[in-house]
């Protein structure tokens, strides 16, 4: 998981720059951390069974990914906030991280998977262009 983590660092910190416009960021972010590493071990039983029980596994491991992972979405979603907006960067970073986890338990296959992720991110951007002056 540490390793994961570390590819995830490094593909972060390649893909992010080019990234044009919060959902575009936003969208990186989640096919980065979280649609291709189920991708990569959908179609294994044993790959199926860490990923849903990684949190018996290696439950500190588990929190360091997706402590990085909200690291950075309030780092991108930051900048975007409005001093009006009805929630802050940590707070819709923090709801995404959670989220995170019941998606990626409950979608049974990867399209499931990239149609929530889409809506969660299509949310985030709601919330935060709902905060901007009209």
């Amino acid at each position: 998981m540490r390793r994961q983590c570390e590819r995830n660092e490094s593909a972060t910190a390649q893909h992010l720059p080019g990234a044009a416009g919060l959902f575009a960021k936003l969208a990186c972010l989640f096919d980065i951390w979280v649609v291709e590493p189920v991708a990569s071990v959908v179609d294994s039983p044993n790959g199926i069974d860490m990923m849903a029980n990684c949190g018996s596994y290696a439950p500190d491991a588990l929190d360091e990914i997706y402590a990085h992972l909200e690291t950075h979405l309030e780092a991108v979603l930051a900048p975007a906030m409005q001093d009006a907006s009805a929630m802050s960067a940590g707070e819709i970073a923090y709801i995404l991280r959670v989220a995170t986890t019941g998606v990626k338990a409950s979608a049974g296959n990867l399209p499931a998977l990239r149609k929530v992720v889409d809506g969660m991110i299509k949310m985030a951007v709601a919330t935060v262009e709902a905060g901007r002056p009209a």
